[in-house]
């Protein structure tokens, strides 16, 4: 059966509302321009102010899909020889993938050319955890391989991958660069990777005086004072971990999305932490070691 919310195809709202009405009747559910532009074919990014900006938005749809106990169907199409595009699209839904039915496919222009290529149909196996933000990627782990998305519309993101893996090019790698709007799926791995950060929000609370680190009097503003305070549970205390892919991690505040910073790339004792947004630099990098 073949249904649409009856709205334009950006609107996500309806669709969702329209995917929940209908997912007790039928087996799965498919999105025909799963990661593009209907009309132009171009990839989908996370640039909320961009035309194509809904990466995030059709990335949520394999979950209501999946949520619902039905299969989701990730569909793109263009010429035979995108490769890339395909690579995106297949990487995109093995971040959400929950390991059952459902799957992603590629509509070639022409259709008596195959677009069958290795570098988005290889087998990596079953997830062995959900996916985690790396910087401005997302990653997750198979049984076989991993995956790895940037879906960033103007940064390039380095994964360091802490094992040993092959891509589709045949070359073994342990770091691997992605360019904006891009993705790779990588095969084998010769040791166990890395976990994920936690996920989710935490207090960082301090041993001596057993107060929070807290973003002073709520400001989202760059250049806002962080400093330690009773813990009262507020946003401005609760932080989360991004992985930046090197052993090190962004902390970033719930209430302004913004990081814990060290102001002017200081190297000093007594240099000033506050927090900015997020650049990727080094001093916003923090590593957890056991004490």
């Amino acid at each position: 059966m073949r249904a649409t919310a009856g709205k334009k195809p950006w609107d996500l709202a309806a669709y969702t509302t329209w995917w929940k009405i209908l997912a007790p009747y039928v087996n799965g559910l498919q999105n025909e321009y799963y990661q593009q532009a209907p009309a132009d074919f171009t990839l989908y990014n996370v640039n909320p102010s961009d035309w194509h900006g809904h990466w995030l938005d059709w990335q949520s749809l394999v979950a209501v899909a999946q949520n619902a106990g039905v299969d989701f169907y990730g569909g793109m199409r263009g010429d035979a020889t995108e490769t890339g595009k395909m690579m995106y699209g297949k990487a995109s839904f093995l971040l959400e993938w929950n390991g059952k039915g459902g799957g992603f496919f590629w509509q070639s222009k022409t259709a008596s050319v195959d677009p069958w290529n290795p570098a988005w149909t290889t087998w990596i196996g079953t997830p062995t955890a959900a996916h985690y933000q790396v910087g401005v990627g997302w990653r997750r782990n198979y049984s076989a391989g991993t995956v790895i998305v940037n879906p960033s519309p103007t940064s390039a993101q380095t994964f360091n991958l802490g094992a040993s893996y092959t891509t589709p090019a045949g070359q073994t790698v342990s770091s691997v660069t992605l360019q904006p709007i891009t993705a790779m799926i990588l095969t084998g791995s010769s040791s166990t990777p890395p976990p994920p950060p936690p996920s989710g929000y935490y207090k960082v609370i301090a041993k001596h005086s057993g107060k929070c680190l807290d973003v002073k009097g709520l400001s989202t503003a760059d250049g806002a004072n962080v400093q330690q305070w009773s813990c009262t549970g507020g946003n401005n205390q609760r932080w989360k971990l991004v992985s930046m892919g090197d052993g090190y991690n962004e902390l970033v505040a719930k209430h302004s999305g913004k990081c814990l910073d060290v102001a002017g790339v200081s190297t000093a004792d007594g240099a000033n932490v506050y927090q900015w947004h997020c650049t990727g630099g080094n001093n916003q990098r923090w590593k957890l070691v056991s004490s």
